[in-house]
C-alpha cells in the first residue's frame, strides 16, 4: 500500500496575474484544469477568455482555444467566459462556454470549435 501524504508548500507551475498586459503565461481567474492522456495541463483562463495549454517548467504558455488576446467573442473561434474544461480520450477538448450558453468541441489542433450543445443568448 502507498503512502500518502500532502505536501503543504505548494509550487506554481504556470501563470501569473497580469491585469494591464495580456500575455501567454498570465492567468485571469482560472477555474477549470484537466490532464491529456500524456499528463499536459490545460487551464480554462476564464477572464481572458480562452484555454491554456501549461507547459511545466516554461514561461510561456500556448493559446489552444479562444483569442490569445483576451478579447471575448461568439464566432466559433472565440470564447466567452469559459469556466470549465474535459478532454476525450482522442484528446479533443471540450469547453463550457458560459456567456455564450454553449458548449464548444476544440478537436485536436483546431483553430475553431464547434458548438455542441445550447448557443442561445
Amino acid at each position: 500500500m502507498a503512502l500518502l501524504r500532502w505536501n503543504t508548500t505548494g509550487i506554481t507551475i504556470g501563470g501569473y496575474l497580469n491585469t494591464t498586459n495580456i500575455t501567454s503565461n498570465s492567468l485571469n481567474n482560472p477555474k477549470g484544469i484537466v490532464l491529456d492522456s500524456t499528463d499536459t495541463l490545460y487551464v480554462s483562463d476564464t477572464n481572458n477568455h480562452r484555454i491554456q495549454h501549461i507547459f511545466v517548467g516554461y514561461t510561456n504558455d500556448t493559446t489552444i482555444a479562444g483569442n490569445a488576446s483576451g478579447f471575448p467573442g461568439s464566432t466559433p473561434s472565440y470564447l466567452d467566459f469559459p469556466n470549465d474544461i474535459a478532454i476525450d480520450s482522442y484528446d479533443n477538448l471540450y469547453v463550457a462556454d458560459s456567456f455564450n450558453h454553449r458548449i464548444q468541441l476544440w478537436r485536436v489542433n483546431a483553430s475553431s470549435g464547434t458548438t455542441i450543445a445550447g448557443g442561445g443568448k
